[in-house]
C-alpha cells in the first residue's frame, strides 16, 4: 500500500504471495552456517559444524545423549557428569572451539518478567516449579500437560537454562550449542505453529507476531530514548518543575488564579506584539488606536503636550518607529490628564474593566494594572553558575512591602541586566567631539523608559517586560486567549519531589527506567527487530567471521581428539553370526550324526568405536573345530560418521569367510573383538568379545579424551591470542544476542492460548495488515530494523520476496518525491468504476462473480424465450434520463428485460461444460464467472542453501558513495539552499547512509547499459 492509502501493484505481488505462504524465510545465508533444526531431536548440519573441526565432537555430543543420557537405568553409555563436561569443551577459554555455551547466555532481567513472572506463570500452568528463562513464547501446549516438554522442549515454558541434564529440557542440548539458534530460527518463524514440525510455517501468525513486536519496539524505544534523554535534558538552564509545565507562565506570577483575572480584567488593554518595551508611552498610544480607543479628548491632551497631529498619526498607525524620548514624555504627560468620565471613554473600547484606574497613565503601572496579583510578580535572574541551589534562575519578587523591591535596583543587578533598548533605529544627533555631547546609558530594568515615566514605575514595567519574555513565543499570543489560559495554569504546589536538581528528572527515577527498560541492543539500549526475529535473520550474528576463526584455530592435534573421542563416545561390540549347513550321516547302522559346514559370517550388529588409537580391524573368532576363519572391514573415513548407529565410521562394514574349514559335528558361532577401551592415540588394540565398556572404563575414557581437549585449547589459546580473543568476542556475542532474543520476544510478545486458538489471528486480516504496513517499515532503514530485516527475510527468488524489497523502494521513493511535489501514478482502483457499478445495479452481477444470484425463490431458473432481441452489435446503453430503461448486447438465447423495466430475476449465465451457470455480463466478454488462476504450491522450508563458497551473514553489504578529492582546478560551485542540497535528505532516505544496512537498489553505469541491452534484446522472447 502507497502513503496515499492506494495499493501499488508491487503491494498486491506481496499480499497474493503472503496469502498464499510464500515469499517468507529463514535467511539462507545464515542458515548455510548454522544450518536447519525444528525440534530438539532434529539438525541438519550447516558449514560451521560439518566444515570445521566441530563436526565429529557434534556427533559424538549427540550419540552420548542418545545413547547415555537419553537413556534411563543401567543400559546408558556416558553418565550425566560426564556428558556435562562434553557439551562444556573449553568453556572457561575458546568455547567456541568446544561448540559450547557462550559464557554470556545466561538468565538474567532486572525487570523480573523473564526470571520471576516467567517462573510465577509457568508454575501456575503446570502446577510444579519451572525454571526461569523461557526460550520461547511461540508454541501453544501440544496438550501433554508439561509446558517444559511440550512440543519436543519447545513449549512456552520450555527454558535452555542451565545448558545440563539437571534442565528438565536437557534434550535441547544434544547437537552443541551452534544448533540452539538453527532452532531458535524455526521457533520465530513458525511462531504459534499447530506443530514444531510444519512443512511451511503459517504466515498469518508470523505476520501477526511481526506487527506486535513492531508495535512493541516502538513503544519500548520511546520510552527508553525519553529515558535517556532526561539524564541530561535542561542540565544547566532548568529552574523548577512550576516553570517548565507552564511555560515559564509560573516564573511570571505563580498565583495564577490572581493573575489571570488580572489579566482578563486588561481585556486588549495590551499587545503582547509591544512587550520588549512594556511601559513605553507611545505602545500604549499605538494600541489604542488598534482599538479605536483614541477619543476626541486624548487627542486634544497630545495636542496640548506639543505634539503634532502628524506625529500623532504616525504613532498611532505604527509608522513611525522612532518616538524619540520627547515624544514619549509628552504622550505620558497627556495620559496624565485622562481622567473620570474621559477615561472611562478610552477604556471601555478595550474591555478594560481593572477597578482603581485613575488616569490613562495607570495602564503603565504594574501595581495599577495587576491590583490583586502584583505582590506576587516575580522576576528571574539567570544563574552564571550552574548547580546553584536556585538552579538556572533566581526569582525575585517585583514588589516588597508594597513597594518595587529594591533589590531590583542595586548595582549587581543593574550590571547584570544591562540597557534595555527599545527595537527601531536609533534617533540621530550631531557629529560632535565634545564630551558635553556624551552621556552614560542607563542600565537595569526600564532603562528604555527612564525619564519617561516614574522610576520606580520603570523598574516594574522593565522587570515586567523581562519575566514575560521568558515565555517562548510570548509576543505573538493573543492577549486574551493567554489571559484565559493563565487563569486555568496549574503548577506543583504541594509536590515538592518532583521539583529535581540542577534538571527536571530525578537521576534515581531515571536510573531504574534505563535498568530495567534499556536491554535492547540498539543505541542506549533502545530494541531492534534482530532482539526479536535475529535468529531467523542472521542480521546480529558474526558467522562468517566465527567460521573463518574456528578453522584458522583448530590444530590436527585438536581434530585428533575429536575424531578419537568420537570413536569412544561411540563405543559399542559389534555381533556377528554363521550361517551354516547340516547334514546327516549314518555310521554305524541306527547311529545319525549331524554334521555342520560354514557357510559365511554376517554382522549382526556393525556397532562403534572401532579403529581408536590405530587399533585394526576386530579378529573374529569361529568355534566348532571347523577351523573356518573370517576377516572383517572397518570405516576409517570420518566424513562417513554419524551418531547413534548411523553412518559407518567406527563400525564394522563388511565381514568376509575366508576359510569354511572341516565339517564338524558341533553348531559353530562366531564372536568378534570389542573395540578398545583403553585412552591413547596410537597402539591401541581391541579388547575380547564380551567385554564391558559401559558405564566403565569407557566413562573415564571419553573424560581423558575431553581433558586433552581442554588442554589442546589452551595451549591453542596461549600460541594465538589475538585469534582467540577474536573469537571468544564474536562468541559471545551469540550468546549475548541469543539471551536477548529469548528475553525481548518473551517480555514483548503475550504467550498464546492453550491450546491454540486458530483464530488468534484471523486469516487473512493479519496478512492485510502487514503488508498495509510495508510503507512504514520500509522507512525505517537503520541497522537491524525493519526495512533491513525483512530484506534479510524474505526469499528473493520468489516474485513475493522479490516484490517486499521493490515496495519498499517505492515506498522510501515516494518519500523523496514527495519533497518535490511529486507523486507516484501507481494506485490501483480499490472500488468499482462506474461501468461496473451500473452493469451490477442492472443485472445484479458482473463478470468475475464467484457465483450466480439464485432466483428469488432459491430454486433453479430458467428464463423463458424473449421474442425482440436487441441488436448483438450495438454497444451498452444507458440512458441517464430514462433510468429504468436499459440496453444491452445479448447473445441468442440470453433473456433481456423488457424495455422500460429493470430485471428483478437471475442474471443472464453461461452453462459451463461440467454444468454450471456462470454470470454474462457481455458477449465480448470472454471470462465467465470466476477465472483461478494457479497457485504456486508451498514447498517445505529448506533453509540450508548452497552458493558462494564465503557468504556473508548480512545482507550484501555495497561500499558508500565514493567521494572524491576536491580539485583545486575546478571552479568552486555555490552551495545550493539547503532545502535543494541532496545531501539534505533525511538519513533514512539518503543512498550514502542506506547502502549500509539495504541491498543495492540500483546498478552501476555499466551494469545499466548492459541491463538495457538485454532488455530490449531478450525480454520479448522470454
Amino acid at each position: 500500500m502507497a502513503d496515499s492509502g492506494k495499493q501499488s501493484p508491487l503491494g498486491v505481488n506481496v499480499l497474493g504471495s503472503i496469502l498464499a505462504n510464500t515469499g517468507l524465510n529463514i535467511n539462507p545465508v545464515a542458515a548455510s552456517y548454522m544450518g536447519a533444526s525444528k525440534t530438539n531431536a532434529t539438525y541438519t548440519f550447516g558449514s560451521l559444524v560439518q566444515q570445521t573441526v566441530l563436526r565429529l565432537l557434534t556427533w559424538a555430543i549427540n550419540d552420548g545423549y542418545l545413547r547415555g543420557v537419553a537413556v534411563p537405568g543401567a543400559t546408558k553409555t556416558l553418565s550425566d557428569a560426564t556428558y556435562n563436561n562434553l557439551i562444556s569443551i573449553g568453556a572457561g577459554t575458546i568455547p567456541g572451539l568446544g561448540n559450547s555455551k557462550p559464557p554470556t547466555y545466561i538468565v538474567e532481567d532486572p525487570a523480573g518478567v523473564w526470571t520471576t513472572t516467567a517462573v510465577a506463570y509457568g508454575t501456575q500452568k503446570v502446577g510444579s516449579s519451572v525454571l526461569p528463562g523461557p526460550a520461547t513464547s511461540g508454541y501453544p501446549l501440544d496438550g501433554t500437560g508439561d509446558p517444559l516438554t511440550d512440543n519436543e522442549g519447545q513449549g512456552q515454558e520450555a527454558t535452555w537454562y542451565p545448558y545440563n541434564t539437571t534442565n528438565p529440557n536437557k534434550s535441547v542440548t544434544q547437537w552443541g550449542w551452534i544448533r540452539c539458534h538453527a532452532l531458535q530460527a524455526w521457533n520465530e518463524f513458525n511462531y504459534n505453529g499447530s506443530s514444531v514440525t510444519l512443512a511451511t510455517p503459517e504466515y498469518k501468525e508470523f505476520c501477526s507476531s511481526f506487527m506486535t513486536a513492531s508495535s512493541w519496539l516502538t513503544y519500548s524505544n520511546q520510552a527508553i530514548l525519553a529515558a535517556k534523554d532526561s539524564d541530561a535534558f535542561l542540565e544547566g538552564v532548568y529552574s523548577n518543575m512550576s516553570d517548565l509545565i507552564s511555560a515559564d507562565i509560573a516564573g511570571v506570577n505563580l498565583a495564577s488564579i490572581p493573575f489571570g483575572n488580572d489579566l482578563i480584567n486588561l481585556g486588549t488593554g495590551i499587545n503582547l506584539q509591544d512587550i520588549a518595551t512594556f511601559g513605553m508611552p507611545s505602545n500604549l498610544l499605538r494600541n489604542l488606536g488598534k482599538n479605536s480607543a483614541i477619543t476626541q479628548d486624548v487627542s486634544l491632551a497630545l495636542l496640548a503636550a506639543g505634539l503634532s497631529n502628524s506625529d500623532i498619526s504616525s504613532i498611532t498607525s505604527g509608522t513611525n518607529t522612532n518616538v524619540s524620548m520627547q515624544q514619549e514624555q509628552q504622550i505620558y504627560g497627556a495620559f496624565l490628564i485622562i481622567t473620570g468620565i474621559n477615561l472611562v471613554n478610552v477604556l471601555a473600547p478595550m474591555q478594560v474593566k481593572t477597578p482603581g484606574l485613575t488616569t490613562l497613565a495607570d495602564m503603565l503601572n504594574i501595581k495599577k494594572i495587576f491590583p490583586t496579583s502584583y505582590n506576587s510578580m516575580t522576576v528571574p535572574v539567570y544563574n552564571a553558575s550552574p548547580g546553584l541551589p536556585t538552579n538556572s534562575k533566581t526569582y525575585y519578587l517585583i514588589y516588597s512591602n508594597g513597594g518595587v523591591n529594591s533589590q531590583l535596583d542595586t548595582p549587581a543587578i543593574k550590571e547584570y541586566v544591562g540597557t534595555q533598548l527599545p527595537s527601531g533605529t536609533p534617533s540621530t544627533s550631531e557629529i560632535a567631539t565634545s564630551p558635553n555631547n556624551y552621556r552614560e546609558l542607563p542600565t537595569g530594568f526600564g532603562s528604555y523608559i527612564r525619564d519617561i515615566i516614574p522610576y520606580d514605575q520603570a523598574i516594574a514595567a522593565g522587570a515586567f517586560s523581562f519575566t514575560m519574555r521568558q515565555i517562548r513565543n510570548i509576543q505573538y499570543c493573543n492577549f486574551e486567549r493567554f489571559a484565559r489560559a493563565v487563569k486555568g495554569m496549574e503548577n506543583t504546589t504541594d509536590l515538592p519531589l518532583t521539583a529535581g536538581t540542577d534538571k527536571p528528572t530525578s537521576q534515581t527515577a531515571t536510573d531504574y527506567s534505563m535498568l530495567v527498560c534499556a536491554l535492547g541492543s540498539g543505541p542506549y539500549g533502545s530494541y531492534t527487530y534482530s532482539d526479536m526475529f535475529g535468529c531467523m535473520s542472521g542480521l546480529p550474528y558474526p558467522w562468517k567471521l566465527i567460521y573463518e576463526r574456528i578453522n584458522q584455530l583448530s590444530t590436527t592435534t585438536l581434530a585428533n581428539i575429536y575424531r578419537e573421542l568420537f570413536l569412544a563416545v561411540t563405543w559399542e561390540p559389534a555381533t556377528v553370526s554363521v550361517q551354516y549347513t547340516s547334514y546327516v550321516v549314518e555310521s554305524p547302522p541306527t547311529v545319525f550324526t549331524t554334521y555342520y559346514n560354514v557357510t559365511g559370517v554376517t554382522i549382526t550388529q556393525d556397532g562403534g568405536g572401532y579403529g581408536r588409537g590405530g587399533a585394526a580391524a576386530p579378529t573374529i573368532t569361529i568355534a566348532g573345530g571347523s577351523g573356518a576363519t573370517a576377516t572383517c572391514t572397518i570405516g576409517t573415513n570420518d566424513a562417513s560418521a554419524a551418531s547413534n548407529g548411523g553412518g559407518t565410521f567406527g563400525r564394522v562394514t563388511s565381514v568376509t569367510l575366508t576359510s569354511s574349514g572341516t565339517d564338524t559335528t558341533t553348531i559353530p558361532t562366531a564372536t568378534i573383538q570389542c573395540p578398545p577401551t583403553a585412552y591413547g592415540y596410537t597402539g591401541l588394540t581391541n579388547t575380547s568379545a564380551g567385554t564391558t565398556g559401559w558405564q566403565s572404563p569407557m566413562n573415564a575414557t571419553v573424560q581423558s579424551y575431553i581433558t586433552a581437549a581442554n588442554n589442546e585449547i589452551v595451549s591453542i589459546q596461549n600460541n594465538n591470542v589475538d585469534a582467540s580473543t577474536h573469537l571468544n568476542t564474536y562468541w559471545n556475542l551469540i550468546g549475548t544476542n541469543l539471551k536477548r532474543e529469548h528475553r525481548t520476544r518473551y517480555t514483548g510478545l503475550i504467550p498464546v492460548p492453550v491450546p491454540k486458538d486458530y483464530f488468534l489471528n484471523t486469516y487473512p486480516m493479519s496478512l492485510y495488515s502487514f503488508t498495509d504496513s510495508m510503507p512504514t517499515f520500509s522507512q525505517d532503514t537503520r541497522p537491524h530494523m525493519s526495512a533491513q530485516t525483512i530484506e534479510a527475510i524474505v526469499n528473493v527468488s520468489s516474485t513475493g520476496g522479490q516484490s517486499a524489497i521493490g515496495m519498499m523502494r517505492q515506498e522510501r521513493n515516494q518519500a523523496r518525491l514527495q519533497t518535490l511535489g511529486i507523486e507516484l501514478d501507481n494506485n490501483l482502483n480499490d472500488t468499482l468504476t462506474p461501468v461496473e457499478l451500473k452493469t451490477l445495479t442492472t443485472n445484479g452481477t458482473i463478470a468475475g462473480a464467484v457465483d450466480g444470484i439464485p432466483s428469488p425463490n432459491g430454486e433453479s431458473y430458467t428464463p423463458p424465450a424473449w421474442p425482440g432481441q436487441f441488436d448483438l452489435s450495438a454497444p451498452e446503453q444507458f440512458d441517464p434520463s430514462s433510468p429504468n430503461t436499459v440496453t444491452l448486447p445479448n447473445p441468442s438465447g440470453l433473456y433481456v428485460p423488457a424495455p422500460g423495466a429493470l430485471p428483478n430475476y437471475p442474471p443472464n449465465v453461461y452453462t459451463a461444460p461440467d454444468g454450471t451457470n456462470l454470470p454474462i455480463i457481455s458477449p465480448n466478454d470472454v471470462t465467465y464467472g470466476f477465472n483461478p488462476t494457479d497457485a504456486t504450491k508451498p514447498g517445505d522450508i529448506t533453509p540450508i542453501l548452497t552458493g558462494d563458497p564465503n557468504p556473508v551473514v548480512n545482507p550484501l553489504v555495497p561500499v558508500g558513495t565514493i567521494i572524491e578529492p576536491v580539485n583545486p582546478n575546478v571552479p568552486v560551485i555555490i552551495s545550493v539552499p539547503p532545502e535543494l542540497n541532496p545531501n539534505n535528505l533525511p538519513p533514512n532516505l539518503d543512498s550514502n547512509y542506506t547502502n549500509s544496512t539495504l541491498f543495492p537498489s540500483t546498478p552501476s553505469v555499466e551494469e545499466a547499459i548492459n541491463q538495457v541491452i538485454e532488455c530490449n534484446c531478450d525480454c520479448w522472447v522470454h
